[in-house]
């Protein structure tokens, strides 16, 4: 297995019936190569409204993505293409079951740089409650070499 330390840039938005977010982050991660086709991408992040630091743990294994959350909020979210998938979300505020729906996937791996663009929706007992874009992009950075993540 090949760790490397990186920069991962984000841009999410998620449309709402009443609201649209939407929200940019630089920071830092830590990818790893399996060696066999497997990638896992991992970082710590802050969440709105949410007190605690939320662990994400991405995996990329051929034309699907898997991303667990542990810590402020815990999930677990599969996606692939025309498929549908569910998941539960807890949350401080509760637990939330919906089902997810992509609608797009790219996954573009070069030496140094990850791309991933993802469009999904997700709903709750049928009805869409939020259509959501992910806009990720990994640089290799060896600027923050001491970079420790929990695994999720």
């Amino acid at each position: 297995m090949e760790s490397k330390n990186v920069l991962i840039h984000i841009s999410s938005e998620q449309e709402l019936e009443q609201d649209d977010t939407m929200v940019v982050q630089n920071i830092p991660g830590i990818r790893t190569d399996d060696g066999k086709g497997k990638i896992y991408l991992r970082y710590e992040e802050k969440m709105e409204g949410v007190d605690e630091k939320v662990r994400t743990l991405i995996t990329i294994q051929g034309g699907t993505l898997h991303i667990k959350r542990s810590g402020g909020v815990k999930t677990t979210m599969d996606f692939l293409v025309g498929k549908k998938t569910t998941c539960e979300y807890f949350m401080p505020m509760g637990v939330m079951h919906f089902e997810i729906r992509t609608e797009e996937l790219k996954i573009i791996d070069t030496v140094d740089t990850l791309e991933i663009t993802l469009k999904y929706s997700m709903a709750m007992e049928g009805e869409v409650v939020s259509v959501n874009s992910l806009s990720l992009k990994t640089e290799v950075d060896e600027s923050f070499s001491d970079v420790k993540i929990n695994l999720v």
